[in-house]
């Protein structure tokens, strides 16, 4: 019989992005800057569900704001989505922070 303990998924840390994850595993989110914007990939993979994987490039902040509010996961992940707005200030500033903030 197969072992249907959920087990989170961990996406390997890439050179030169920040990735957040939620406490329990189920989104993570790596952001990198490009020269045509920000390059964001998010993972989410919950108990018993297949995993989803979105990637998008966002020209400014404002962009990237605007797709996080719409996201219903602000609302169950709001750390994760405070961690995002920080990283992503940063990274559309052009901090050297970017890569290590918290």
């Amino acid at each position: 019989m197969m072992d249907r303990t959920f087990a989170p998924w961990v996406a390997p840390d890439r050179r030169d992005a920040r990735t957040v994850r939620s406490d329990d595993g189920a989104v993570v989110v790596t952001m990198q800057c490009t020269p045509e914007g920000m390059f964001v990939e998010r993972t989410i993979q919950r108990p018993g569900m297949s995993r989803v994987v979105q990637a998008v490039v966002f020209g400014t902040a404002d962009q990237f704001r605007r797709w996080c509010d719409a996201d219903q996961a602000r609302f169950d992940y709001p750390l994760l989505y405070s961690s995002l707005a920080r990283n992503a200030d940063a990274i559309f500033s052009g901090s050297t922070d970017a890569a290590s903030a918290g």
